[in-house]
């Protein structure tokens, strides 16, 4: 269950709970745990990243979006950033990791891998593209937060 109280307009404590649902359904689905992550992963002595999804054990490292609305263009740069990031990492690691972008709208996954230069990137760099639907409850509430921060306007 997910909270729902009165919050400031630009508060995302329903996103970032969503996207802890987000992640454990994507454990349940590949097998992987401990995935979940909020520290920071150095990838050189003076440059870190915080992904939503890591794990050097799995080899595995990732962005969750929870969006289900149309995109407004900082929405698509984050995205451009977030696949940014994780070439980043991987080539400052020198070792490939399984490069994930877990969504749950349906609007977000059809840019992903539709006709744009995100797209494309995504094509080429391997990132993977996860779609896990939310429950009715879920989507209302996402909904309903995003137009208090004024996120459900294109």
């Amino acid at each position: 269950m997910i909270k729902s109280e009165k919050r400031k307009n630009s508060d995302s404590s329903v996103q970032k709970q969503l996207e802890g649902l987000l992640v454990t359904e994507y454990e349940k689905r590949t097998g992987f745990h401990g995935i979940h992550n909020t520290s920071k992963v150095w990838l050189n002595p003076s440059t870190y990243i915080v992904p939503d999804i890591y794990s050097e054990e799995n080899k595995i490292i990732g962005e969750v979006h929870a969006h289900t609305q149309k995109l407004k263009s900082a929405q698509k740069d984050k995205l451009a950033s977030d696949i940014l990031k994780m070439v980043l990492f991987e080539k400052e690691k020198r070792v490939k990791f399984k490069k994930v972008i877990l969504v749950c709208g349906q609007e977000e996954k059809a840019y992903l891998e539709g006709d744009s230069f995100v797209a494309d990137a995504i094509k080429q760099f391997k990132v993977d593209v996860e779609y896990i639907g939310l429950t009715p409850e879920q989507e209302t509430l996402l909904l309903s937060t995003a137009k208090k921060q004024d996120l459900s306007k294109s």
